[in-house]
């Protein structure tokens, strides 16, 4: 498979109001921000040159040393099709693009 590149860790809240600066207001700053649709996390990663990572890449990532995962809190994915796939471990589930309280998302780059 290509290389890739992703971050660490989600997006977090702060870094997600540098574009959107009235979302949620009362989360902290370094908490990975939730409540964004499959479509609003694509178009911020594509605003910042990046991509949604699919899920083979999400597995692959997840098993280095540097990618944290928050428990309970599952990340967007590119996803064809109507129903977008979130992922979280060995978890897969598909939900409507609509704002979720318990999902996040991560910007991936190609080299």
């Amino acid at each position: 498979t290509p290389w890739f590149y992703t971050d660490a860790k989600p997006i977090s809240v702060a870094t997600y109001r540098e574009v959107f600066a009235k979302h949620d207001p009362n989360a902290k700053p370094e908490d990975a921000v939730v409540m964004v649709s499959y479509n609003e996390a694509r178009s911020f990663v594509g605003t910042r040159g990046g991509r949604l990572m699919t899920s083979e890449e999400w597995d692959a990532a997840a098993s280095t040393a540097n990618f944290s995962v928050a428990d309970g809190v599952l990340e967007w994915v590119d996803s064809p099709g109507d129903k977008k796939l979130v992922r979280l471990h060995k978890q897969k589930e598909l939900r409507p693009d609509a704002k979720q309280k318990d999902v996040t998302f991560r910007m991936a780059k190609n080299p």
